[in-house]
């Protein structure tokens, strides 16, 4: 039996992988299997967010309005907002993107296949 008190920290890395190698085998494999396992069978998920910053005018006359005009302009821009994110979220859109970036390829065939 080797004395492992002694020698470099690599040479008793090294004689204890030697005497210990098939038990960390039998660790390392299932437990690496069962990653590959868990990872393969999610589906995936898609998810993207956006932040829009609108920058209000500033000058003379833009600003400091009465309240309606201002009720006005947030009205406007929320208009604007909610048109930009029915665009964005549209179905011709989306449908593009996902052809793109080839996005669900099974569900497509099933779909396809119908």
């Amino acid at each position: 039996m080797q004395n492992v008190g002694q020698g470099s920290s690599l040479e008793k890395a090294r004689v204890m992988w030697h005497r210990r190698q098939w038990l960390a085998l039998l660790v390392f494999v299932p437990v690496l299997a069962a990653a590959v396992a868990v990872s393969r069978s999610l589906s995936n998920v898609y998810e993207s967010t956006a932040t829009v910053l609108v920058d209000h005018p500033q000058g003379p006359g833009l600003g400091g309005g009465t309240p309606d005009q201002e009720w006005a302009r947030v009205s406007l821009q929320e208009t604007w907002l909610r048109t930009l994110l029915q665009q964005i979220l549209g179905r011709a859109h989306l449908a593009e993107l996902i052809t793109r970036f080839d996005l669900y390829p099974e569900a497509r065939q099933r779909h396809a296949d119908c």
